[in-house]
């Protein structure tokens, strides 16, 4: 189980940094400037900016904010669960 569990965490903090990623390059594509070297520290600003930024444009939650979000909690809890089974 700690095997599939760390796998399914796995995956999910790639489709989060992912989306990540995304997010910070449609920002660029918009006109704001993105300091890459900084990305790790500076995603979250960066997904609040473009949430921001597209429900003035549209009205509703971007997918790939929604993805960003969902794809972090589904690593904690996924990682949170092989760490139970593995002590267990």
């Amino acid at each position: 189980m700690v095997l599939l569990y760390g796998s399914l965490a796995l995956a999910a903090l790639a489709v989060h940094i992912a989306s990540g990623i995304a997010m910070a390059g449609k920002l660029q594509e918009r006109g704001e400037r993105i300091q890459w070297w900084l990305i790790r520290v500076l995603i979250i600003k960066y997904a609040h900016q473009y949430r921001n930024l597209m429900v003035e444009e549209t009205g509703e939650d971007p997918p790939l904010f929604l993805a960003y979000t969902i794809g972090g909690l589904f690593a904690l809890g996924f990682a949170a669960a092989a760490i139970v089974t593995h002590v267990t």
